[in-house]
Order: structure tokens, then C-alpha cells, then sequence
């Protein structure tokens, strides 16, 4: 995949019926629309100019936000079986994700029983169809394969999973105050025992994302390196870590960047060294530093074209923030700080009420940290406030910001109060 195409980007958002909704955007023409492209068994059905409005997609930095589509698919496309369809930006060969996709009748309530018979048969006749023509990897079939399963309302499948999240090791190097690393809760941290796992990792070919990550740092983890280095070229694997950034040095750097790793998210918390201080308890210089030398190097190869194992070309590097009382008011300071650097953009999610972590205490020198009372529900429209010229910055400065969906109501994030 050329460099340039590995930087389009887009999304079938939703498929309802005969209509078809999503985005699709070229960062080389920014803000000039791109033709999508619908296609059934290799075969172009329909063409939409992505040129629609979305205020989500002006926030995250993409161009004027002019580049959303909504089309409806002709009758006689739909005319057989349970269509499955391609979309990709005309003369591009891109493909926008959570594509392919299927599209047609409206599916039965989940309540109501479903044959495991007919309604299969004929999709999977359809995948099979599809894929001769096509000819996708082997996590597209696979996630078809569960698709006709889920058509069916079968209890027993036999498709194969399509994400894992293997924790390599949950041992860190760092003792931050939102985990319960900072808190003695990690007494029986270990080591992925890899002899559990086939040595040729053969799971991954059908798999469509790989997180290789939980609550350690993957970059101490002989294991993390094992799996990361035994994945093949071509698999088509979406693989991803989040690291703290303090072991970046540049062996490791060479060996991320050898590697399919598909991105990988930098934890700082923190747009000035005092707080990060004291939420990380590191030097914030020095990780920003390492940070720095990642995607300097990262853009050093990408402009000498040094190939990478596996399809993704490009590593993306993003900085995530973990939003707090403690923190909100540096949110635009951290949008500008992944500008500056050169971050692909923000991730962000927030504290969030856990019982086990109600009690969670501790004083680093006059400060004192007290998980409950950094709640952001105890101070919404703070919150709120920040999160927005956050957003506003995120315009300006072209900064993409991804919240986590889980986290935050609504289309646009949005903190609620506490209920009393």
C-alpha cells in the first residue's frame, strides 16, 4: 500500500435497509469531497459524493466537514438472498472500514425465534459469491461467517473470534494514581506464559484487531514482542498497544517501527510536567522526549519509504488522556501538545465509578489524590466547558480526538452530572 493510500480514511457508519451511511476523506484535498464507491460481488452498483456536513467530523480535524454520504441502494441490488457489499473511494482500491457490509431487509427482533435455516443458507451463498469475486482476507470471511450466524439466531458458531485483548504482562514501571499500580492492588503481577499459545499464532488470520495490552506496560514484555514479531505480512491484523512512553528508547523504537503494529497510544494524562508528576510520578520531559524521537523517526521512514511488515504502512501514534478534576483544565493545552508534536490525534476517556476503586487514597507530598473526588460528575459543566474549547482547539489546529463511545453520552461527549 502506497503511502498515500494508507492515508485516506473513512467509515460505513450504518446500513439500514437499502440506505447506506458513512464518511470518506483524502487529507491531500482536505476540503474537496471524494466519490464512494458501492459495490456487490466485485460489480459497481452505485456512486455518492462524499460532501455532506457533519459537525463530528469538522471537530476531529477533518477538513471543512464536508465529506459524510448517505445514498439509497437500487432495488434490483437487493434483489436476492442478503446482500453483501463493498464500499471503497472510486479509483483508489481504499476500502472504508467496517467494510464489507451487509445491506438489506430489516432483521427480525432478537427476541423472536429464527430459524438456523433458510436465512443462512442463503447468505452464506451470498459470502461465497462475494468472496470469489473479491477475494478477501481471512478476518472479512470470518466476520461474514459470523454475520450468517447471527442472521440465523444460532446459539453454536463456527465463526472464530474477531478481536482479542491479550494482557502480554501486568507488571509497569510506573505506580500512576488512577491504577492499581499506584495503589498496591497488583500483588500477583505476571507474565503471559506463552507455552499456552500455538507457536505459529495461527488464531491471528482470522482476526480483525489485536490489542496487546491491559493493565501493564507491553514494552517490558518478552511475550508482547514474541506475538508483535510472529505476526506475518499481509494478515490484515489491526494490532495495538497503549504504553506509557518511558521505555522508548531507540532499539525499542527500531523494533516498533519494523513491525505490523498498526498504532500505538502514548498514556501521559498531563499537558504540564507537575501534573504529570503527580498522576504518572515520571519526568515528563524525558517521555515527551522519547515521544518526540518515536515520530521523528516514524516520519524519517515513511519519507525514505522503508517498508514495514504487514499492510499497514504507517504507524499511527496518538498521546490518550484519562480526564479528571485534576486534569480538565489542561485538555486544550493537550490538544495543542499533540499538534506540536505530530501526534495522527487524541484519545480520551474519563475516571469512571468503580466500587473497588472508591477507596482509593494516597498523598504525594501536600497533594493528596482521592479517586472518588476526581470524579468529572462532580463537576459537569467544568467539565463540559473544557471539553469544548478542547474540541474547538481540536478545529484550529486539525487535531483529530477520539472519546471513547462507552464513556461519554450522546453523539458529542458529554459529561452527566451525579444523580442525586
Amino acid at each position: 500500500m502506497s503511502n498515500a493510500l494508507s492515508l485516506l480514511n473513512g467509515f460505513v457508519d450504518q446500513a439500514n435497509g437499502a440506505t447506506v451511511v458513512g464518511w470518506a476523506w483524502d487529507p491531500g484535498k482536505p476540503n474537496e469531497p471524494v466519490v464512494v464507491e458501492l459495490s456487490r460481488n466485485g460489480q459497481p452498483v452505485a456512486t455518492v459524493s462524499a460532501d455532506r456536513f457533519r459537525q463530528d467530523l469538522l471537530d476531529a480535524g477533518f477538513g471543512n466537514g464536508c465529506h459524510a454520504f448517505e445514498i439509497e441502494l437500487p432495488l434490483d441490488s437487493l434483489d436476492a438472498g442478503v446482500p453483501v457489499f463493498s464500499a471503497t473511494i472510486q479509483a483508489t482500491g481504499f476500502e472504508l472500514k467496517r467494510s464489507p457490509f451487509r445491506c438489506g431487509p430489516p432483521r427480525p427482533e432478537r427476541d423472536q425465534p429464527r430459524p438456523a435455516t433458510t436465512a443462512v443458507e442463503r447468505l452464506n451463498a451470498e459470502i461465497a459469491s462475494f468472496s470469489r469475486a473479491w477475494t478477501p482476507r481471512l478476518h472479512h470471511e470470518n466476520r461474514l461467517a459470523f454475520l450468517a450466524a447471527r442472521e440465523g439466531g444460532l446459539t453454536e458458531i463456527q465463526a472464530r473470534p474477531q478481536w482479542f485483548m491479550i494482557e502480554t504482562t501486568s507488571h509497569c514501571n510506573l505506580k500512576c494514581v488512577i491504577c492499581p499500580h499506584g495503589h498496591g492492588a497488583m500483588e500477583n503481577a505476571s507474565d503471559l506464559d506463552l507455552s499456552r499459545f500455538s507457536r505459529d499464532f495461527d488464531f491471528l488470520a482470522s482476526a480483525e484487531r489485536m490489542q496487546l495490552f491491559g493493565t501493564g506496560e507491553p514494552l517490558l514484555s518478552g511475550g508482547f514482542w514474541e506475538i508483535l514479531e510472529s505476526i506475518g505480512p499481509g494478515s490484515g491484523v489491526e494490532v495495538s498497544i497503549n504504553s506509557n512512553g518511558t521505555l522508548l528508547n531507540q532499539e525499542r523504537i527500531d523494533r516498533l517501527l519494523r513491525s505490523p503494529l498498526s498504532w500505538i497510544s502514548i498514556s501521559l494524562d498531563a499537558a504540564r510536567p507537575e501534573t504529570y508528576r503527580r498522576v504518572r510520578g515520571a519526568d515528563f520531559d524525558v517521555v515527551i522526549s522519547r515521544v518526540r524521537d518515536l515520530i521523528r523517526a516514524r516520519n524519517a521512514r515513511q519519507a525514505a519509504g522503508v517498508s514495514r511488515v504487514g499492510s499497514a504502512s504507517r504507524l499511527e501514534i496518538f498521546i490518550n488522556m484519562t480526564l479528571m478534576r485534576e486534569n480538565i483544565e489542561e485538555f486544550p493545552e493537550f490538544v495543542d501538545l499533540a499538534a506540536d508534536l505530530g501526534a495522527d490525534g487524541v484519545q480520551v476517556c474519563q475516571l469512571l465509578w468503580h466500587k473497588g476503586h472508591s477507596a482509593w487514597e494516597t498523598k504525594k507530598g501536600e497533594w493528596k489524590f482521592v479517586y472518588r473526588d476526581q470524579l468529572l460528575r462532580n463537576l459537569p459543566d467544568k467539565a463540559n466547558d473544557f471539553i469544548q474549547q478542547g474540541l474547538e482547539r481540536a478545529a484550529t489546529r486539525r487535531v483529530p480526538i477520539v472519546f471513547d463511545g462507552s464513556q461519554f453520552e450522546r453523539s458529542r461527549p458529554v459529561v452527566q452530572g451525579e444523580e442525586v
